[in-house]
């Protein structure tokens, strides 16, 4: 017996699906439940979220935008 694995998603895998029904070959399907994104990035983004939801962040008001970028 030999696995084959195909990374497909919407109508291709239901008709796929639905081919190895009528073909009379078993299958299983798994959902991917690995994040594409780095931990470390996601972490941070989680704890930037935590700051803003308690009020730690700062507006980016006109005058502030001159004082950043001297515009």
């Amino acid at each position: 017996m030999e696995t084959l694995i195909i990374y497909t998603e919407g109508r291709k895998l239901k008709l796929i699906k639905e081919l190895l029904k009528e073909l009379g070959i078993g299958f299983e399907t798994a959902k991917d439940t690995k994040s594409p994104y780095n931990p470390a990035f996601v972490e941070k983004i989680k704890q930037r979220k935590a700051d803003a939801d308690e009020g730690e962040y700062i507006e980016l008001t006109g005058d502030y935008k001159k004082e950043l970028f001297g515009e």
